[in-house]
């Protein structure tokens, strides 16, 4: 079986979003308050799109696509791999996944940067660009 989620927005990433608070004597990274706000977001999302279809307890594998107002070389692309943690932990945290410890592989994932050949670039929409988004594909694999 096959399911599509689409996350509409700029793409929060968990590596790059972290902000330190002290607890106690100690110190412990927490996401950042824009990692937050785009948390909610896209579990909102996610949770209108899963509707009453039952959480998917079987291995999976996952394309993600994320479509990021970024350039090649301009110094704001982020790395690929960064790019696929918070949407599982996203799918776990609105169930449409039992556990992100079922995703096998990512086959074909990929970032696309929508500012490569935009006729509008250099604009400032880099955070605001109508086009961002994560468009997240699941299949459920035999092992």
């Amino acid at each position: 079986m096959t399911t599509t989620y689409t996350i509409h927005g700029h793409p929060a990433i968990l590596k790059n979003s972290k902000r330190i608070i002290r607890r106690g004597r100690s110190h412990i990274a927490i996401m950042s308050k824009a990692a937050e706000q785009y948390r909610a977001l896209a579990i909102a999302q996610l949770k209108i799109q899963k509707a009453d279809k039952p959480t998917i307890t079987e291995p999976v594998a996952l394309t993600i696509i994320t479509c990021i107002a970024c350039r090649h070389g301009a110094g704001n692309m982020p790395d690929a791999s960064n790019l696929y943690q918070f949407p599982e932990d996203l799918l776990q945290d609105a169930g449409i996944i039992e556990n992100d410890s079922q995703v096998e592989h990512h086959d074909g994932s990929r970032r696309v940067c929508l500012c490569d050949g935009c006729p509008d670039y250099p604009c400032k929409a880099v955070k605001n660009c109508p086009y961002e988004a994560v468009n997240i594909t699941i299949t459920e694999v035999n092992t």
